[in-house]
């Protein structure tokens, strides 16, 4: 089974021994918004000038970086990926969707840490936020094979993800204690 990790751009800082049980079970991908030295494996970064300078200082020798593909043409020899794509309207945490369509294409078990998938009922939602959870939202609707785990309570769960039958949530705690079972 291909299991991969996604630290959100609201995950906790991790402990150390948290970080080596999660590498212990697969791989850790992050944005670089949301970047704890040491933690991921796959750090993917979107901004212009953060990626530039990652790749300058050559952070593709300590990570696997993923960079957008505007990056590919400033003569800097790297070991970096490059991903294309864009979009087109407001999105907040970007590198957090990123994150996403790059493990989806290579996992079987997605597990998100520090997704904020819960319903905001209190508060109106941003134009910029509701693009993010239907991006979301859509990735997970479009392989009924790949599963989903949401490090969160399910009793705070947004409706639209609640429904869908490759979705489930559990803390933490449980999904370590699961993966070191087997």
């Amino acid at each position: 089974m291909r299991v991969n990790w996604i630290l959100g751009i609201d995950a906790p800082v991790l402990d150390s021994a948290t970080v080596e049980g999660m590498k212990d079970v697969a791989p850790i991908w992050s944005g670089t918004s949301r970047m704890q030295p040491g933690v991921a494996d796959n750090l993917v970064c979107h901004d212009l000038i953060r990626g530039e300078l990652m790749l300058r200082k050559r952070y593709d020798m300590i990570y696997n970086l993923y960079v957008t593909h505007r990056l590919q043409n400033l003569g800097i020899d790297s070991q970096a990926s490059y991903y294309q794509g864009q979009f087109d309207g407001a999105i907040t945490a970007i590198e957090d969707i990123i994150c996403l369509h790059l493990v989806a294409s290579i996992s079987d078990l997605v597990i998100l840490v520090g997704f904020d998938l819960e319903t905001q009922a209190a508060a109106p939602e941003s134009e910029a936020k509701r693009n993010r959870l239907g991006m979301i939202r859509q990735l997970m609707t479009n392989d009924q094979d790949l599963q989903w785990i949401l490090v969160q309570d399910a009793s705070g769960l947004d409706p639209a993800f609640g429904d869908l039958p490759n979705v489930s949530c559990d803390a933490l705690e449980n999904v370590l204690h699961y993966f070191s079972q087997l």
